[in-house]
């Protein structure tokens, strides 16, 4: 076994492990390597707090990740993730154009009437828009 693996797998250990008589978090000097053999090992842990000792016993196994298929995959999702930003800033310019228009009609004594607001306010719900994405909060 690799140092560089042990060492990966001691600090895992250490940021995830808990001690299941008490739940109380481990140290690095909470853990001893009884002994290694190939790919396999065996570690005692004993809990900081109440002294309570476990044992593990795991085995490394190296394995190839498709690490080009998963970029594709981070691509395709930051592509959609794009398109669906682009579509809702699309209809919030149409709702930002609308109030612009009813701001600059004259013929309206107050700039927004109320069944303006109720109109506008169903329409953000139906495209699930916000009204800080709408004045841009």
């Amino acid at each position: 076994m690799n140092f560089q693996a042990l060492k990966w797998m001691v600090d895992s250990l250490v940021q995830t492990f808990s001690c299941p008589e008490c739940g109380s978090q481990i140290w690095d000097e909470s853990i001893e390597i009884m002994w290694t053999a190939g790919q396999n090992i065996n570690i005692d842990i004993e809990c900081p707090k109440c002294e309570k000792h476990s044992m593990l016993r795991a085995q490394m196994v190296a394995m190839e990740l498709p690490i080009q298929d998963i970029q594709i995959k981070a691509e395709e999702i930051s592509s959609q993730i794009t398109k669906n930003m682009q579509s809702k800033l699309g209809e919030i310019e149409k709702f930002r154009w609308h109030i612009e228009d009813m701001k600059s009609d004259k013929k309206i004594s107050t700039l927004i009437k109320d069944s303006h607001i109720v109109e506008l306010n169903k329409n953000l719900k139906s495209n699930n828009i916000s009204m800080s994405e709408l004045f841009w909060e």
